[in-house]
């Protein structure tokens, strides 16, 4: 069994796998390895083969729990995996709490989210088809909200210890406004996590992105959903009208939440929409005006 610790975001992860991963992901998570032996979660990796079904069907009262989790699966009480020892004995661990469980079945994999024992299980078998990118944000995303935090789909760049968040869809222009400053550093240019600490909110960079400077923060000063245009301009937005955008981009990460944990990651991005100016930003592809940028990240934010 391979293991290693990673600290983004300030949260400890652990990895425990019995395959070997490589690749640009893996090479960038490297900058973010600690030793550590008290992990805040655990993401547990593990082969089986359906031969080894051997245990009987589940129980009618174990039956019965699977409709409270969070995101129940269809399935057949006698399916291969669910009647493999190690499946059945994470499986049984937490219908206890099936309220805080989250599933997912298919014909070669079993995956337990158990948000009480913070631990991401993943039961594979001979001819599941992994890759380097396996180790991506969605295997972490889900815990951060236990630890008042969320993932987002963003670049964010810091200028005089303040980040700016630049918020848009997949090919957006993210990575192209980060990287148009002549000044300032990267945090990464895909994936950021937002984590509120007291009173304030701060942007933490990742791995996930090709432009990552290794574990650095700095606090959120303002929000920027990117728009590209023949023209640059800022306009200033509602609070509410960036928080339904950032939230429906990140349905993905959280609709399968359980329900306190879900509530935890709208009000997050309610707060942060609401503690910094948010702006709708168009630029064109060469060019950002980062003096107006920086002056609206000391402004006050505009009422809800």
């Amino acid at each position: 069994m391979l293991a290693q610790t990673y600290r983004i975001g300030e949260i400890v992860f652990r990895v425990e796998s019995d395959i070997l991963f490589t690749g640009h992901v893996v090479d960038r998570l490297r900058q973010f390895e600690v030793d550590d032996t008290s992990p805040d979660v655990f993401c547990r990796l593990h082969r089986v083969d359906p031969v080894d079904s051997v245990l009987p069907p589940l129980r009618s009262s174990e039956i019965a729990c699977f409709p409270r989790c969070v995101c129940a699966p269809s399935y057949s009480p006698d399916c291969a995996l669910l009647r493999t020892a190690a499946v059945r004995a994470r499986l049984l661990a937490c219908l206890s709490h099936p309220d805080w469980v989250s599933l997912e079945l298919s014909s070669g994999s079993a995956t337990i989210l158990d948000f009480i024992q913070r631990e991401f299980a993943l039961y594979y078998t001979p001819a599941y088809n992994f890759s380097s990118h396996y180790l991506g944000v969605a295997l972490f995303a889900p815990f951060l909200t236990i630890f008042s935090a969320v993932a987002v789909h963003s670049s964010s760049l810091v200028r005089d210890g303040t980040a700016a968040l630049f918020v848009a869809p997949d090919e957006g222009g993210k990575t192209t406004a980060a990287t148009l400053s002549p000044t300032g550093t990267i945090l990464c240019d895909d994936q950021n996590i937002l984590r509120k600490d007291g009173d304030s909110i701060f942007v933490h960079s990742t791995p996930w992105g090709r432009h990552t400077s290794g574990p650095q923060q700095a606090r959120l000063g303002g929000i920027f959903l990117l728009e590209q245009a023949l023209d640059f301009e800022m306009i200033p937005i509602r609070p509410v009208d960036a928080l339904e955008f950032l939230w429906n981009e990140h349905l993905s990460y959280y609709s399968f939440l359980p329900n306190k944990l879900k509530t935890q990651a709208f009000n997050l991005f309610y707060d942060a929409c609401c503690q910094v100016p948010v702006y709708r930003l168009h630029f064109t592809k060469d060019y950002i005006d980062w003096d107006a940028v920086h002056a609206a990240m000391v402004r006050t934010p505009v009422a809800v």
